[in-house]
C-alpha cells in the first residue's frame, strides 16, 4: 500500500510541475506578445524620421493612432519571431511584420509595410 501512496505523490508531483512550466511559458509568450507589438508601433521605418509606424498608419487611414488595434502571433516560438498585424475598424489592411522578440529586430513582411513611410495614401 506504501507503493501506491508513492507513485500518487510521484504523480502529483509531475502535474504540479507541468502546471507550473505551463502557466510560466503562458506568461512569457503574452509578455514576449506585448513587447513585439510595442516594437513595431515605435519603430522608425524611414532613416532620420521622428515618424513611426503607428503614425504613419494612423495619417494613411485618417484615424487617431489609438485607434489601431495590434494583433500578434507567434509565429515561432523556436526562433522567438512573432507576428503584428495591425487592425483598423473598418480598414482592411496588408500591412505585417515580424519581430525577433530577443534581438528586437522589426522586418516588414509584407510589401505593404516595406512601402510604409514613402506613400501615405491607402490607395498606394
Amino acid at each position: 500500500m506504501s507503493w501506491l501512496f508513492r507513485y500518487l505523490a510521484v504523480a502529483l508531483v509531475l502535474l504540479a510541475g507541468y502546471s507550473l512550466m505551463s502557466y510560466l511559458q503562458h506568461r512569457f509568450d503574452n509578455a514576449d506578445l506585448g513587447k513585439a507589438a510595442e516594437a513595431v508601433r515605435l519603430a522608425r521605418p524611414l532613416p532620420d524620421s521622428s515618424e513611426t509606424v503607428e503614425l504613419l498608419l494612423a495619417a494613411r487611414y485618417h484615424v487617431e493612432a489609438s485607434e489601431i488595434e495590434w494583433q500578434t502571433e507567434i509565429a515561432s516560438k523556436w526562433t522567438g519571431q512573432v507576428l503584428v498585424i495591425p487592425q483598423i475598424t473598418g480598414q482592411k489592411t496588408d500591412f505585417r511584420w515580424t519581430v525577433d522578440v530577443s534581438r528586437q529586430v522589426v522586418s516588414p513582411a509584407s510589401p505593404q509595410a516595406k512601402g510604409l513611410g514613402r506613400s501615405t495614401s491607402p490607395n498606394h
